[in-house]
């Protein structure tokens, strides 16, 4: 499903692209996520404004053939196609005749499949069309990519945000279970299994038993129900060596009897990784189930370990609770398990930061590259669209900056160095970054600095970011009008800046909650104007690592103005 409305738009542009010059009555794509194909299919009409058509539709056979051996498939009848049940629903749905479909590659990894659908009679690519084709899904590999980037981010830290919490909150035997319920949804959804479980181990008999499922087969519901030794060849390895396992459960005869279990649900592929406490005892285990066999990568285990993370402090909280009767043990558990949630959302939020930002770069790196005539000349239509990428990856960096940035900030890395302000020049940079967003608006952008202003020491780097990210929330949120900067002398000395704009405004029951992570002033500003809420949250935390204030006045349909103080000094500041 195409994430947001920019994106939309984009891959739009590019599916009426490859309709130009390969005849197509609609062109479908299926996202694939971690090896698995999402359920939803879009089906896009070439030179229709419209959204395009969401369709609920297992893979078909030949979609399946073509997301496992990653290459092209042809049907030239797709009604005829009598043991391809999908496959004839889809014509059906569509009117389709000759179907053909393809694989969308990115850093050797699918992350879609692609369709085009003929109707009327059965017709055959040329060889020539073939190539042009792959030429064009090449093109929109990296497109495709960067679609899922912000989503992806903003789902996988606000699900394991929620587990953390959930795990936190853990008293009873009931909000355990609650617990392990959701951190089983929420993975299988992000790993694609099909049926998953989380067996505990018992210390007294070393065997570990079912807790929590999801969807599990009967014969291996009562496997697990009843208890595995660590001698199993799946869980019990994962348990043992403590390292993720991942098997094909029907190529070795070590996994019959498991698979005798499972084949009967199509299910074939099993991914099992160890859920580990303080100072690395074992707790449990986690296992998934597909229908597919796929290689696990090691960015994927690292994400599968976080997951297992509010599990451990579910299961931690749950015994302490058991043991514990006095309140000062409590508080003290209550307060040890939000350290720690904060810390792992804190090394969530880096790892994925980064593990986005890599191939993000490329994109940036490459795109400038195109825009600059590396590859040849540009006419203005493919500059545009070169410069439509750049911008869009360029706003998708500056949000995993902040996200970064919070990180360091939540783990207590985040230095900061006091010099001598020089008011103008960082001012004058601040603007110069959101010109082109002004511009392209029709926003005039006014500065006016007090003559009268105190000389301060405080890290100028980190006052040009903030007034950055105060100018670029006022630029998204004017539609017309103009933005003013003042800079003056604050009452209780130091120096107060302000960007005062023209647009929406908002109203002040949103004011205790403007500041924290991911929050706006209004969930349908998210939907309208973008953004995942995290500028004003680096803001505040930045403005008061220098010793600051930082604070909103705001009034519906007439505008806003952000105001921050900083002291003349930084206590405890490097120089």
């Amino acid at each position: 499903m195409i994430k947001t409305v920019s994106d939309s738009r984009i891959i739009q542009h590019a599916i009426d692209r490859i309709a130009e010059r390969i005849p197509a009555s609609f062109i479908l794509l299926r996202f694939v996520s971690f090896g698995h194909p999402e359920a939803m299919i879009s089906a896009w009409t070439p030179k229709d404004e419209r959204a395009p058509l969401s369709i609920d539709l297992p893979v078909s056979k030949a979609e399946h053939s073509v997301i496992i051996s990653q290459r092209p498939v042809f049907i030239e009848d797709a009604e005829r196609e009598a043991s391809d049940e999908h496959l004839r629903t889809l014509a059906e749905r569509l009117g389709a005749r000759s179907v053909y479909f393809s694989p969308i590659i990115y850093d050797n990894q699918i992350i879609a499949s692609i369709g085009l659908i003929s109707r009327g009679a059965p017709r055959q690519l040329t060889e020539d069309e073939q190539e042009q084709f792959a030429r064009l899904t090449e093109t929109l590999a990296p497109l495709i990519f960067n679609a899922g980037l912000q989503e992806s981010l903003r789902t996988f830290t606000e699900d394991l945000s929620l587990l953390l919490r959930l795990a936190r909150d853990v008293t009873s035997q009931a909000d355990l279970e609650k617990t392990l319920i959701a951190v089983l949804d929420s993975w299988s959804k992000i790993a694609g299994a099909d049926a998953s479980a989380i067996l505990r181990l018992d210390e007294e008999t070393k065997r570990l038993r079912l807790i929590a499922s999801k969807n599990l087969p009967t014969g291996i519901f009562e496997r697990y129900t009843e208890g595995i030794t660590l001698a199993d060849t799946l869980c019990g390895l994962a348990a043992t060596r403590r390292v993720g396992v991942v098997a094909d459960l029907a190529s070795e005869a070590r996994f019959a009897d498991l698979h005798a279990a499972a084949r009967w649900a199509s299910l074939r592929g099993a991914w099992a990784t160890p859920v580990k406490g303080r100072r690395g005892k074992l707790l449990s285990v986690i296992v998934t189930f597909s229908r597919t066999v796929r290689e696990v990568s090691a960015e994927e285990q690292r994400l599968a370990d976080l997951f297992t993370r509010p599990v451990a402090i579910a299961i931690e909280n749950r015994e302490q609770q058991s043991k514990s009767h006095t309140r000062e043990e409590k508080i003290r558990q209550l307060r040890e398990s939000l350290r720690q949630s904060e810390q792992h959302k804190a090394e969530f939020m880096s790892i994925i930061s980064h593990e986005l930002r890599t191939p993000l770069n490329a994109i940036i790196g490459y795109a400038q590259m195109l825009a600059d005539g590396f590859s040849g000349d540009l006419n203005e239509q493919q500059r545009d669209d070169v410069q439509t990428i750049i911008n869009s990856a360029d706003k998708l960096l500056r949000m995993i900056e902040d996200t970064l940035d919070l990180a360091r900030m939540d783990m207590e890395r985040f230095p900061v160095y006091m010099d001598q302000l020089a008011l103008d020049e960082v001012v004058r940079r601040a603007v110069h970054s959101v010109e082109s967003m002004a511009e392209a608006k029709g926003l005039e952008i006014k500065t006016s600095i007090s003559s009268h202003v105190a000389t301060i020491r405080t890290d100028p780097e980190r006052v040009r970011q903030v007034l950055t990210s105060l100018l670029s929330n006022s630029v998204k949120f004017t539609d017309s009008g103009s933005i003013r900067i003042n800079v003056e002398s604050a009452d209780a000395g130091g120096v107060e800046f302000s960007v005062e704009d023209t647009g929406i405004g908002f109203d002040t029951a949103a004011f205790p909650h403007l500041f924290e992570e991911f929050r706006q002033a209004d969930a349908s500003t998210t939907r309208a104007h973008g953004g995942t809420g995290l500028g004003l949250a680096v803001s505040k935390r930045l403005v008061e690592r220098l010793g600051g204030s930082i604070g909103v006045n705001s009034t519906p349909g007439v505008g806003s103005v952000f105001w921050f103080r900083l002291p003349t000094e930084i206590p405890g500041a490097e120089d």
